[in-house]
Protein backbone atom coordinates (compact mmCIF):
# COMPACT_ATOMS: atom_id res chain seq x y z
CA UNK A 1 0.00 0.00 0.00
CA UNK A 2 1.61 2.85 -0.85
CA UNK A 3 0.44 5.84 1.22
CA UNK A 4 0.70 9.83 1.39
CA UNK A 5 1.53 11.10 5.21
CA UNK A 6 0.67 15.18 5.13
CA UNK A 7 2.40 16.99 8.26
CA UNK A 8 -0.84 18.42 7.91
CA UNK A 9 -2.79 15.37 9.31
CA UNK A 10 -2.01 14.32 12.93
CA UNK A 11 -1.01 10.40 13.82
CA UNK A 12 -4.27 9.74 14.04
CA UNK A 13 -5.39 10.54 10.98
CA UNK A 14 -2.42 9.04 9.49
CA UNK A 15 -3.20 5.77 11.50
CA UNK A 16 -6.90 5.87 10.45
CA UNK A 17 -5.94 6.36 6.58
CA UNK A 18 -3.87 2.96 7.01
CA UNK A 19 -6.70 0.91 8.40
CA UNK A 20 -9.24 2.34 5.63
CA UNK A 21 -6.91 1.13 3.03
CA UNK A 22 -6.38 -2.22 4.31
CA UNK A 23 -10.29 -2.59 4.11
CA UNK A 24 -10.60 -6.51 4.58
CA UNK A 25 -7.10 -7.25 5.85
CA UNK A 26 -7.37 -4.55 8.66
CA UNK A 27 -7.12 -7.55 11.70
CA UNK A 28 -3.56 -8.30 10.13
CA UNK A 29 -2.52 -5.09 9.80
CA UNK A 30 -3.94 -3.66 13.16
CA UNK A 31 -1.94 -6.93 15.15
CA UNK A 32 1.34 -5.82 12.93
CA UNK A 33 1.08 -2.29 13.42
CA UNK A 34 0.55 -2.54 16.87
CA UNK A 35 3.89 -4.73 17.65
CA UNK A 36 5.42 -2.67 15.13
CA UNK A 37 4.71 0.27 17.29
CA UNK A 38 5.48 -1.24 20.19
CA UNK A 39 8.97 -2.78 19.12
CA UNK A 40 10.07 0.76 18.35
CA UNK A 41 8.65 1.96 21.61
CA UNK A 42 10.58 -0.85 23.87
CA UNK A 43 13.64 -1.72 21.50
CA UNK A 44 15.62 -3.59 24.42
CA UNK A 45 12.05 -6.05 24.44
CA UNK A 46 11.54 -8.63 21.98
CA UNK A 47 8.19 -8.08 20.82
CA UNK A 48 7.32 -11.28 18.71
CA UNK A 49 5.69 -11.03 15.49
CA UNK A 50 3.46 -13.77 13.84
CA UNK A 51 1.67 -15.13 10.82
CA UNK A 52 -2.02 -13.53 11.23
CA UNK A 53 -3.58 -13.48 7.73
CA UNK A 54 -3.88 -17.64 7.12
CA UNK A 55 -6.94 -19.48 8.79
CA UNK A 56 -3.89 -22.38 9.68
CA UNK A 57 -2.75 -19.35 12.21
CA UNK A 58 -5.91 -18.69 14.42
CA UNK A 59 -3.93 -20.04 17.40
CA UNK A 60 -1.97 -17.26 16.85
CA UNK A 61 -4.90 -14.37 16.31
CA UNK A 62 -5.86 -15.02 20.32
CA UNK A 63 -2.26 -13.77 21.40
CA UNK A 64 -1.73 -10.65 22.40
CA UNK A 65 1.39 -8.77 23.45
CA UNK A 66 3.13 -9.36 26.99
CA UNK A 67 5.31 -5.99 28.21
CA UNK A 68 5.57 -6.14 32.18
CA UNK A 69 2.09 -6.66 33.54
CA UNK A 70 0.72 -5.35 30.73
CA UNK A 71 -0.88 -7.40 28.30
CA UNK A 72 -1.82 -5.29 25.04
CA UNK A 73 -4.86 -7.50 22.93
CA UNK A 74 -5.45 -6.65 19.41
CA UNK A 75 -8.99 -7.51 18.44
CA UNK A 76 -10.34 -4.89 15.67
CA UNK A 77 -13.97 -6.00 15.80
CA UNK A 78 -15.15 -7.52 19.07
CA UNK A 79 -17.79 -9.96 19.80
CA UNK A 80 -18.96 -11.00 23.35
CA UNK A 81 -17.60 -14.79 23.42
CA UNK A 82 -14.18 -13.24 22.46
CA UNK A 83 -13.94 -10.75 24.65
CA UNK A 84 -15.70 -12.85 27.74
CA UNK A 85 -12.92 -15.95 27.04
CA UNK A 86 -10.05 -13.41 27.40
CA UNK A 87 -10.82 -11.48 30.14
CA UNK A 88 -11.06 -14.52 32.41
CA UNK A 89 -8.27 -15.84 31.13
CA UNK A 90 -5.93 -12.95 31.61
CA UNK A 91 -7.06 -10.02 33.72
CA UNK A 92 -5.68 -12.16 37.30
CA UNK A 93 -2.17 -12.15 36.06
CA UNK A 94 -2.16 -9.25 33.90
CA UNK A 95 -2.87 -5.66 33.46
CA UNK A 96 -4.99 -6.58 29.84
CA UNK A 97 -5.21 -3.53 27.71
CA UNK A 98 -7.54 -4.11 24.80
CA UNK A 99 -7.13 -2.37 21.66
CA UNK A 100 -9.92 -1.94 19.00
CA UNK A 101 -10.73 0.13 16.45
CA UNK A 102 -12.47 3.45 16.52
CA UNK A 103 -15.70 2.31 16.14
CA UNK A 104 -15.73 -0.50 18.25
CA UNK A 105 -14.86 1.05 21.13
CA UNK A 106 -18.81 1.60 22.38
CA UNK A 107 -19.15 -2.50 22.01
CA UNK A 108 -15.90 -3.25 23.60
CA UNK A 109 -17.19 -0.93 26.26
CA UNK A 110 -20.48 -3.01 26.43
CA UNK A 111 -19.20 -6.40 26.27
CA UNK A 112 -16.18 -5.37 28.61
CA UNK A 113 -19.17 -4.22 31.34
CA UNK A 114 -21.52 -7.54 31.13
CA UNK A 115 -18.69 -9.48 31.39
CA UNK A 116 -18.02 -8.29 34.90
CA UNK A 117 -14.66 -6.51 33.80
CA UNK A 118 -15.25 -2.87 33.58
CA UNK A 119 -12.73 -1.72 36.52
CA UNK A 120 -10.41 -4.44 35.49
CA UNK A 121 -9.51 -3.73 32.01
CA UNK A 122 -8.36 -0.63 29.66
CA UNK A 123 -10.24 -0.44 26.62
CA UNK A 124 -7.59 1.88 23.61
CA UNK A 125 -8.92 2.40 20.09
CA UNK A 126 -5.93 1.06 17.68
CA UNK A 127 -6.05 4.72 16.27
CA UNK A 128 -5.49 6.57 19.41
CA UNK A 129 -3.05 3.78 20.72
CA UNK A 130 -0.67 3.97 17.38
CA UNK A 131 -0.94 7.95 18.01
CA UNK A 132 -0.29 8.17 21.14
CA UNK A 133 2.74 5.96 21.17
CA UNK A 134 4.20 8.04 18.00
CA UNK A 135 3.63 11.46 19.53
CA UNK A 136 5.34 9.83 22.87
CA UNK A 137 8.23 8.63 20.78
CA UNK A 138 8.59 11.42 18.87
CA UNK A 139 9.20 13.77 22.40
CA UNK A 140 6.00 15.41 20.92
CA UNK A 141 8.11 17.17 18.31
CA UNK A 142 5.87 17.29 15.24
CA UNK A 143 9.78 17.75 13.26
CA UNK A 144 10.36 14.33 15.01
CA UNK A 145 6.87 12.90 13.71
CA UNK A 146 8.14 10.98 10.40
CA UNK A 147 10.96 9.95 11.62
CA UNK A 148 9.38 7.83 14.22
CA UNK A 149 6.59 6.80 11.79
CA UNK A 150 9.41 5.67 9.15
CA UNK A 151 10.78 3.68 11.83
CA UNK A 152 7.14 2.31 12.84
CA UNK A 153 6.74 1.82 8.92
CA UNK A 154 9.88 -0.22 8.69
CA UNK A 155 9.30 -2.78 11.60
CA UNK A 156 5.82 -3.26 10.56
CA UNK A 157 7.05 -4.33 6.88
CA UNK A 158 9.63 -6.34 8.07
CA UNK A 159 6.84 -8.30 9.94
CA UNK A 160 4.88 -8.24 6.80
CA UNK A 161 7.79 -10.02 5.18
CA UNK A 162 8.59 -12.39 7.82
CA UNK A 163 5.25 -13.73 8.51
CA UNK A 164 2.88 -13.06 5.29
CA UNK A 165 2.57 -14.41 2.32
CA UNK A 166 0.62 -11.35 0.84
CA UNK A 167 3.22 -8.70 0.78
CA UNK A 168 0.95 -6.40 -0.54
CA UNK A 169 0.12 -5.51 3.16
CA UNK A 170 3.64 -3.20 2.92
CA UNK A 171 3.39 0.09 3.49
CA UNK A 172 5.41 2.48 1.65
CA UNK A 173 5.34 5.88 2.08
CA UNK A 174 5.28 8.45 -1.13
Amino acid sequence: MKMRFSSQESPQQWARMILQRSGNRARVVCHHLVGATLQTRFPDKRIPGRPLARPSDAAARNNGYEIGSCLIHVIPLVDDIRIKKWAREVVERHFPILVVLDTEIRAAQYFVQAAGFETRIMIRAIEDFLAQNLLEMAGCEKEKLREKLDAILAEYNKRVENFELDKSLRIERK
